[in-house]
C-alpha cells in the first residue's frame, strides 16, 4: 500500500508482476501430460506453489488498481534434450485466453566460466535451441501469439 500511495503521490505507475497461473486447478490435467510426453513432474510444481502464494498479491493489486500480468508461467527445472520444447507447448494452451501472460525461461550460451558454475548448461542450450526455432515461430504464429520484450503488461 505504502509504495504505491509514493508512485501516486510522485504520479509514477507502477506495474505488479504476480504468479498467476491456472495449473493448480489443472493438476489431473498437469499430470496426465506429463506422463504423456515423458517429462517429471516436477517441471510444474514450482509454478503451481508459486500460483498458490501469488493469488493473496493479485487480489490485493487488484483492489488497489495496480496493474498486473494475466498469467506467469515459468520453466525452472528441466532437463536438455527437447525437455523445454514439450513444457513450453503444454503452456502455450492456456495463454489462448490471456491478453499479459509472461513466460520466464532462462537460455543462453554457455562459455568456459559459465559451465564451471551452472549446472544447467544443457537446458539453457535446450532452451535457446528451441526459442530460436521455425518449429516454435509456427506454433506462435497458428495460436495468434506474438512474442515481446519485458515491457509494463498493461
Amino acid at each position: 500500500d505504502s509504495l504505491t500511495e509514493v508512485y501516486r503521490e510522485l504520479g509514477l505507475s507502477c506495474y505488479l508482476r504476480v504468479f498467476r497461473s491456472p495449473l493448480p486447478r489443472l493438476i489431473p490435467q498437469c499430470l496426465a501430460y506429463c506422463r504423456r510426453a515423458r517429462i517429471p513432474f516436477s517441471t510444474i510444481v514450482s509454478n503451481i506453489a508459486m500460483t498458490l502464494q501469488g493469488q493473496r498479491l493479485g487480489v490485493l493489486a487488484e483492489k488497489l488498481r495496480i496493474p498486473t500480468n494475466d498469467l506467469l508461467l515459468g520453466h525452472y527445472s528441466y532437463e536438455g534434450n527437447g525437455a523445454f520444447k514439450k513444457i513450453m507447448e503444454f503452456y502455450l494452451q492456456f495463454t489462448e485466453e490471456a491478453q499479459n501472460t509472461l513466460f520466464i525461461c532462462h537460455p543462453g550460451e554457455a562459455d568456459l566460466e559459465l559451465r564451471q558454475r551452472d549446472g544447467m548448461i544443457e537446458a539453457r542450450l535446450d532452451c535457446l535451441t528451441y526459442l530460436r526455432s521455425p518449429s516454435l515461430q509456427s506454433l506462435l504464429q497458428s495460436k495468434g501469439i506474438k512474442l515481446k520484450r519485458f515491457a509494463r503488461t498493461a
